[in-house]
């Protein structure tokens, strides 16, 4: 066998170029397309420059199985390319028209624009690189594997295609998975750092709240104390007038006493110390009389506590009263205060007309 770069230069062939144009074979006959395959893939291979095919050159690149592989593999890139069709459509179209579940080659039907599905310029095209081959019957144009010893070679870089396709699939899967893994994570973490700024949130809302309140509540205090302040500083003042008052004219200094007892008394019902001895002070000095109407005979003796708060008294009847003289029995006198009436100084003050009110 004589390398075509020698051939292509014009050198007359050696003594072993002679020797290489004979070889035995194993078969009565070699199969043209095969053998047209085998070369280009061999004479493609050689280095440049190459004149002489030794048996490792031979055994390197003439291995006829792997010559087929590549022969199909560059037959369909160069189909799909003419017909702008996918490689793996043509896969397909070999594997299920061209060769039999046996294991056999089978035939297919050219219709007027496709052939088993496939268009027909990319039929035509795998034709004219002779992977295939027409045949007419009864009429008709079938398509068959131009040699049985193409079934192999395709089924085996099927084979391959199919598994490289599954493993990219697989490690698209995997990615995929990996992806949503991730964005699970992703979403868990916004998730919770969503949770954690609303609770931080929410936190501070409670805090604001509390501080609201306790704002809202110091601002009640502060009223309130305010208004008992006011009230502490206008019982100081009526008792005060009434002390100095007193002497002068006693039953107004009643009137002023107990208004200071009032001045005070809406606030928890509290009473200045001072207004209560005031109020207690003036009532006994002034001559303000309370009847009491428990005994059925003559009052022979009346007695008071040490604190001043009972009022003991023994009648002819031959019985004791005690009265508890506190300061709710005190404050009866101090309703002539807020809107004076002769009524209620008749019964409160036992005078005719009520004395003159002061404005303080």
């Amino acid at each position: 066998m004589t390398s075509p770069n020698a051939a292509a230069a014009g050198e007359s062939p050696s003594a072993s170029e002679e020797n290489a144009r004979s070889t035995s074979i194993v078969g009565e006959f070699v199969e043209p397309v095969q053998l047209q395959v085998v070369c280009f893939s061999l004479f493609r291979n050689l280095p440049a420059g190459t004149k002489e095919i030794t048996e490792t050159q031979l055994t390197q690149f003439g291995d006829v199985d792997q010559a087929l592989r590549d022969f199909y593999q560059d037959s369909l890139k160069e189909a799909a390319a003419k017909a702008k069709l996918e490689e793996d459509s043509l896969r397909h179209w070999f594997e299920k028209h061209l060769i039999t579940e046996a294991g056999t080659r089978g035939l297919v039907f050219r219709g007027e624009s496709t052939t088993g599905g496939i268009p027909n310029p990319a039929v035509d095209a795998l034709e004219e690189l002779h992977i295939i081959r027409a045949e007419v019957r009864g009429g008709d144009l079938w398509y068959e594997l131009s040699h049985d010893r193409f079934i192999q070679p395709v089924l085996r870089v099927n084979d391959v295609w199919r598994a490289r396709v599954q493993e990219a699939e697989r490690k698209k899967e995997e990615e995929e998975n990996r992806r949503a893994l991730d964005e699970e994570r992703a979403e868990a973490a916004r998730s919770r750092q969503q949770a954690e700024e609303q609770h931080r949130q929410a936190q501070q809302l409670r805090h604001l709240v509390w501080a609201l309140v306790a704002m809202l509540l110091m601002a009640i205090a502060a009223i309130a104390f305010a208004f008992w302040q006011r009230g502490v500083a206008r019982a100081r003042e009526f008792v005060a007038a009434s002390i100095l008052g007193q002497d002068a004219d006693p039953e107004l200094s009643v009137l002023l006493a107990a208004q200071a007892v009032v001045a005070t008394w809406p606030h928890g019902h509290a009473v200045l110390p001072e207004a209560e001895q005031q109020l207690h002070n003036t009532i006994l000095a002034s001559h303000v009389r309370l009847t009491l109407s428990d005994h059925s005979g003559l009052v022979s003796s009346v007695a008071w506590s040490p604190d001043g708060k009972r009022l003991a008294t023994a009648s002819e009847d031959d019985t004791v009263q005690i009265y508890a003289m506190d300061i709710h029995d005190l404050m009866a006198l101090a309703r002539v205060t807020a809107h004076p009436s002769e009524e209620g100084c008749k019964k409160y003050l036992h005078v005719d007309k009520c004395p003159p009110f002061p404005s303080l």
